[in-house]
């Protein structure tokens, strides 16, 4: 008779099998119904649990309906009862017990399963709910792993309970049908029997098909019955484990708490959920969570209790792998010396690491200011005084990133005291995934790099300073040289080639010197405008050979450039070299004539610098007067300097070209 017993109190998982008529005639509930979507009621007073449960709750598959307080709580479920309610205990009004309290009155609702979900974590709080007729307590903060899987577990063993209620009715409603007809046509009563055996067979079979070991006792604590998977767990037969007492199965203090459970829901009804750890016949340790509850007997009074261990290994597992990755998480972000905030979408702070509460004790704020449950934005947006402008600026940025019009927001900002000077960078970063939109607000004081800025800068313009001086004085030096140099070719009244040595020595000075204004003049000290170097160089030539702009034209075709030092010299006296030729040898007689000079980048980066004249040409014999000439076989030697050939051209006009790479030269030096 146990068979019979259980059967009238089990949940049933789908799909299973609806005898229709014989044995062939055999269909799933899939078969023929829609799949039944469960529905949960959300009891909350805080929108943003409703919201969080909710999506989570829909998002698993369920029909969901919330209600704010206890009184639209009551009229929903007693209209249109749901599958089971998750109910919060603090609640203005009316309270998480009371709410309780009046379900269970109800004939309509007091079979629904409640879930209490609050704050409260105390001993006392648990026994109180339920005593008060919950089947489970889950405490806050909300772990949404936990709640789904509570839900899943609850909801199976409601399912499983209904659906058999209504099989036993269905039976019942057959057995009926089948008296009356026996009554009305006198069919064999055998026959009836062997449906019924039947029908018992078939429900057998369902049962020990279930995975989860189920057990079922009488009033006075014997076993009565359970299917194969408690079999396995216990490691005996069913004729083994019938008739026996939990004292008869377990060791004494195992056994007294099993007992104490029992006789508590013997006697307080409703249903009882607790999760324990149990070894296996197979020596292996799970986890397991209990869900038991009672069942009438055929006098209508309780006739005992029915309970279905569901394997919670997996889940306590991934609850223990959530804690350790957060107190992991938690114990590095504490760590790190950037003060740090969590935001969600509204703004609220979740919750702050060490240095952002050390940060707050150091600058004397109140304990509650900028911590867990200020919304942060406001507190920017109140901002006054000199912060004004930074904080706007932050909380626009903070705003962006929420609304996902950025992933990132960053801001450096000064926080100066008229004691101490300092500097901070805020950052925004948004974190991406399925759950609700989370923000992280991190403050990082970079005082020491800014002040260490200020000193590298000061230190570049102490060295400006100084290398502007230096080519300051180097240029004077050059100019000195070379006007001493001008006095003495003027003191020389015989040999003109002593006094041309003279002015081909100060030009090649003067050629340098300009090298140095130009760089005294130049905010880069490290590289020379050639072109503009060129224009000089050109004028100061001239100058010196009284060259009349009517009679020789010199035309410069000269691209943007900038050579360093190490270039710039040897290329400014190989110029000087080449022009001050064309003056001496391409005009003379007082010709007319023009001079050309260019400077234009080729392929592969390198530059050709040509001095071209559209004079009589080259003599004969160019090689013995290079050989001969102080100037070309210089201008030879600066054009190797610069990784360079000097080439030369000639008829009509003569030309002079070097072709170099400066940043090959660069490389090289």
């Amino acid at each position: 008779m146990w068979r019979m017993h259980i059967w009238k109190f089990m949940h049933i998982s789908r799909p299973f099998q609806i005898l229709t008529g014989n044995e062939n005639d055999m269909n799933t509930v899939d078969d023929v119904t829609d799949p039944y979507v469960p529905s949960i009621m959300i009891v909350d007073d805080n929108p943003a649990n409703l919201d969080v449960l909710s999506v989570a709750l829909k998002e698993s598959g369920y029909r969901v309906r919330s209600a704010p307080s206890g009184k639209l709580a009551l009229q929903s479920a007693f209209n249109d009862p749901s599958d089971l309610i998750l109910l919060d205990i603090m609640m203005p009004e009316m309270d998480g017990y009371e709410i309780c309290r009046r379900l269970k009155e109800n004939e309509a609702t007091k079979h629904i399963p409640v879930i209490f979900v609050t704050a409260l974590d105390k001993d006392y709080d648990e026994e109180t709910g339920l005593s008060m007729g919950a089947v489970d307590y889950i405490t806050k903060p909300i772990r949404i792993p936990i709640v789904l899987a509570r839900v899943n577990a609850h909801v199976q063993l409601k399912l499983y309970r209904d659906l058999l209620e209504r099989r036993v009715r269905e039976r019942t409603n057959d057995l009926e049908r089948v008296n009356e007809a026996l009554k009305e046509k006198g069919e064999n009563l055998e026959r009836t029997e062997e449906r019924l055996s039947y029908q018992l067979q078939f429900l057998h079979e369902i049962i020990n098909a279930i995975k989860a070991p189920i057990f079922s006792k009488d009033s006075e604590g014997l076993y009565a019955g359970c299917n194969a998977a408690f079999e396995e767990y216990m490691g005996l037969t069913i004729s083994e484990i019938l008739g026996k007492t939990v004292f008869d199965l377990w060791p004494a203090e195992r056994a007294e708490v099993y007992r104490r459970k029992d006789q508590y829901l013997l006697e307080n009804g409703g249903e009882q959920v607790y999760e324990s750890r149990v070894r296996y016949a197979d020596g292996s340790e799970r986890d397991v969570s209990y869900h038991k509850s009672l069942f009438q007997g055929e006098d209508g009074d309780i006739g005992g209790i029915v309970g279905v261990m569901f394997d919670i290994t997996d889940r306590k597992r991934a609850e223990l792998a959530v804690r350790e990755s957060e107190r992991f998480a938690i114990s590095t972000v504490n760590a790190l010396d950037a003060s740090i905030a969590i935001l969600d979408e509204t703004g609220d702070i979740l919750s702050v690491n060490s240095s952002w509460r050390r940060f707050a004790a150091e600058n004397a704020w109140e304990p509650l200011d900028l911590f867990e449950g200020v919304n942060y934005l406001a507190v920017c947006d109140a901002a006054r005084g000199e912060d004004v402008r930074e904080s706007a600026e932050f909380a626009a940025g903070i705003r962006r990133v929420i609304r996902g019009e950025a992933e990132s927001y960053e801001l450096e900002y000064p926080c100066h005291s008229p004691e101490k000077r300092r500097w901070f960078i805020g950052r925004v970063t948004r974190f991406f995934g399925e759950g609700p939109v989370r923000v992280v607000v991190s403050h990082t004081d970079i005082t020491e790099i800014k002040l260490a800025e200020e000193r590298i800068l000061a230190s570049l313009h102490e060295k400006e300073v100084l290398l502007k001086e230096i080519h300051h004085r180097v240029k004077n030096n050059m100019q000195v040289v070379s006007s001493l140099l001008g006095l003495q070719s003027a003191a020389i009244t015989e040999g003109a080639d002593i006094r041309g040595a003279f002015n081909d020595m100060q030009n090649r000075i003067k050629s340098m010197a300009i090298v140095h204004e130009n760089l005294y003049h130049s905010e880069d000290f490290s590289r020379v405008d050639f072109r503009e170097y060129i224009r000089s160089l050109v004028m100061n030539i001239s100058h010196s050979f009284g060259i009349d702009g009517e009679r020789i034209r010199v035309s410069i075709d000269v691209e943007d450039v900038a050579l360093d030092m190490n270039a710039a010299v040897p290329c400014g006296l190989l110029l000087n070299e080449l022009i001050t030729n064309a003056l001496k040898h391409a005009f003379p007689g007082g010709r007319k004539g023009e001079l050309m000079i260019s400077m234009h980048r080729i392929d592969g980066g390198a530059y050709r610098l040509a001095v071209k004249d559209d004079g009589p040409g080259l003599p004969d014999g160019l090689d013995s007067i290079a050989q001969s000439s102080l100037g070309l076989r210089l201008a030879k030697l600066l054009a190797n300097q610069i990784g360079g050939e000097l080439t030369v051209g000639s008829g009509p006009g003569a030309e002079f070209a070097v072709t170099f790479d400066p940043d090959r030269h660069d490389d090289d030096e």
